[in-house]
């Protein structure tokens, strides 16, 4: 099975309305930078947390650059992006939520 590049954990749908107010969590891995490692944590996390708050919580996740499949940095090099090329990544990745 191959690794995927985001993980995402939307509010349940029969709670949601009753909420106040949306909140975007969204986590960069460190290292190992698969978001698979961090699966059952950030599952974990958007369930405490909507349980425990009167608000929808979506959690997201995305791999590193370099560490996905159909990522723009994916095979460019051997060598795994720079910390320049990584926070550019995320930045992208963040604004596409």
């Amino acid at each position: 099975m191959e690794p995927r590049e985001h993980i995402y954990y939307s509010p349940s749908i029969e709670n949601s309305s009753d909420k106040e107010q949306d909140y975007l969590i969204f986590h960069i891995p460190g290292n190992p930078g698969l978001i698979d490692f961090y699966d059952p944590f950030l599952s974990i996390l958007q369930k405490s947390l909507s349980a425990s708050s009167n608000a929808n919580f979506h959690v997201y996740g995305h791999s590193l650059a370099g560490f996905g499949n159909n990522d723009k940095y994916s095979g460019v090099s051997t060598q795994l992006a720079g910390l320049g090329r990584q926070i550019e990544y995320v930045d992208d990745k963040l604004y596409d939520q």
